[in-house]
């Protein structure tokens, strides 16, 4: 705004048909036209004339004024006006200079051609004096502004890193604000996965470009930031490498630096076609001080959301295996019981409450109600025993339900450990086997007889003495291994008479006779005492036998 006052009062004061100032651009050595009057801003926002042309440097290097009366006359110079101003005949250049250094030129022009007095020219090196003051004045003010704009941008992204968590909301964000920050038409975040750097957020890009822009490490700008980890200002993009180019974008300049956490590179940030009011400028060292900074916050912002997300992944995951967990323990059939480490229920499952009969309201906080009391003595050690980290496999026990039925089950115990190993509870997995013994006890019941049958079988086939044989047989039905009965009697048939007649008898009269019995077997197996019968002189003498002789049955009576 103050080189456009000048400007203006310069072309209406001296009445000049154009005036035009053109400020250097020391980092790519440019001259370019800043303000004019008397010509659009469309004319002249992307004119710029090297400073290494011979007649800019003659002017820079003798600090003298340029005075031209007609560019007819002088093609060095019509060659280097801007081709918008290429009617105006008279030129009048005074070097704009602070502390004997060049910062531009002051021109006017004139349609037709006119020769500079003296007072002209001194006035204007005045007022390039003046302009050069302003230029400082304006330069501070835009660097403290700059540094404001920092430092909001820097408190911008603080409380992203703590209120913007999900990494899908804090990367377009970052890119949206760095932009505004820049006044840049755009803006690409890439990160790292492997050795692929994927465009994840961008502002200013046309539509569906950022799906065609992955790169590899080292391959363009990006990949070759990504791969060095040193930053990259590109302000000619005729210097520009093919492979450097922004797929999709016409980008002019260009500058790209890492996103890293300590020596770790995350991915880039990279922005392009930096605008000022005369449309578009040059990236600076400035810029790139600004920028690493703004990276420095944003690769700390990007890691926080990452963690977050890794960690919200991880709970989900962890939510989800709990649930599922919890699912498997109340649909169990077992009975599934946590305690603390003294004895005290802090879980019950339905399992539990099917097996013992108690529902979870009832015995949670208490000691297991389920143990017998002449067990309690004896489930306090095995806690014990688990308070060391041991654990108790398929152990068999007897438990008791809430109606006082005991029931045998199988049980597992095991202690539950914090992260740091201290045992804290324990876990007890129980299965009612009742069922399962009693079918086991009847399998035995049953084996046993048709080991019996079996044996009975055998002597059948080897012994051809009748007496013994059936002495034998009576043996085994009231031997404790046999078929279990206290006395036997065999009984025969008399067809002719239709009776059953007793024949013999095997068991003790009485009880003291009973326990002599069961003294004189005492570790003789059912074979040794069938061995015996056998080889032993047969007689029927027993009080059994002569009780046994003296029945007689009728068998068509009633």
């Amino acid at each position: 705004e103050i080189l456009d006052t000048i400007l203006e009062v310069i072309a209406d004061s001296l009445n000049k048909d154009l005036c035009s100032i053109c400020l250097l651009k020391p980092e790519n050595k440019f001259l370019c036209i800043e303000a004019a009057k008397g010509a659009s801003k469309e004319t002249v926002n992307v004119f710029c004339i090297k400073d290494e042309d011979e007649i800019i440097k003659k002017v820079f290097k003798e600090m003298q004024p340029l005075i031209v009366e007609d560019i007819n006359n002088d093609p060095e110079i019509k060659r280097i006006i801007n081709p918008e101003s290429s009617h105006m005949l008279s030129l009048l250049a005074i070097p704009i200079v602070r502390d004997n250094i060049p910062l531009g030129i002051l021109m006017v022009q004139t349609k037709d051609s006119h020769k500079y007095s003296q007072d002209e020219i001194n006035l204007l090196t005045i007022i390039s004096h003046n302009i050069s003051a302003a230029i400082m004045n304006a330069d501070l003010y835009r660097s403290v502004k700059a540094q404001l704009d920092e430092l909001k941008v820097i408190h911008e992204i603080g409380k992203a890193i703590t209120s913007i968590l999900n990494i899908d909301d804090l990367l377009p964000h970052i890119c949206e604000e760095v932009s505004k920050v820049f006044n840049v038409r755009g803006c690409i975040l890439r990160l790292i996965e492997g050795e692929t750097l994927l465009v994840k957020a961008s502002y200013g890009l046309p539509e569906g470009v950022s799906d065609k822009m992955t790169l590899k490490t080292g391959q363009g700008t990006a990949g070759q930031v990504a791969l060095t980890g040193e930053p990259v200002i590109i302000n000619d993009k005729s210097r520009m490498p093919r492979d450097y180019n922004v797929p999709g974008v016409d980008s002019t300049t260009v500058i790209c630096v890492p996103l890293m956490i300590g020596k770790k590179t995350l991915g880039t940030l990279a922005l392009f076609d930096k605008k000022d009011e005369w449309g578009i400028t040059t990236f600076d060292e400035s810029d790139l001080n600004t920028l690493l900074t703004f990276a420095s916050a944003s690769s700390i912002a990007i890691e926080n959301a990452r963690l977050y997300r890794t960690e919200t992944e991880k709970e989900k995951e962890v939510t989800q295996t709990k649930d599922y967990i919890a699912s498997l323990i109340n649909d169990s059939a077992d009975a599934i019981i946590t305690t603390d480490t003294e004895g005290m229920i802090t879980s019950w499952n339905k399992g539990a409450e099917n097996i013992y009969g108690y529902a979870e309201e009832e015995v949670k906080g208490r000691f297991l109600p389920m143990v017998p009391s002449f067990l309690t003595d004896e489930e306090k050690n095995i806690i014990n025993s688990i308070k060391k980290k041991e654990t108790l496999r398929n152990l068999e026990t007897i438990r008791q339900t809430k109606n006082g039925r005991l029931i045998e089950v199988s049980l597992t115990l095991s202690p539950i450990m914090d992260h740091s190993g201290n045992v804290t509870g324990i876990s007890g997995i129980s299965r009612d086997i009742s069922e399962k013994k009693m079918v086991e006890k009847e399998l035995i019941r049953k084996n046993q007889e048709l080991s019996r049958l079996f044996f009975i079988n055998s002597m059948v086939r080897s012994t051809l003495d009748l007496d013994k044989l059936l002495k034998m047989v009576l043996t085994v039905v009231t031997m404790g291994d046999g078929l279990g009965f206290n006395r036997a009697v065999l009984f025969l048939v008399d067809e002719s008479e239709k009776t059953l007649n007793g024949m013999m008898g095997v068991g003790p009269a009485s009880s003291e006779e009973a326990k002599e019995i069961w003294i004189s077997m005492e570790g003789k197996s059912l074979g040794a005492i069938i061995e015996e019968i056998e080889k032993e002189p047969f007689n029927m003498n027993s009080h059994l036998d002569r009780l046994s002789q003296n029945i007689k049955i009728d068998i068509n009576a009633e």
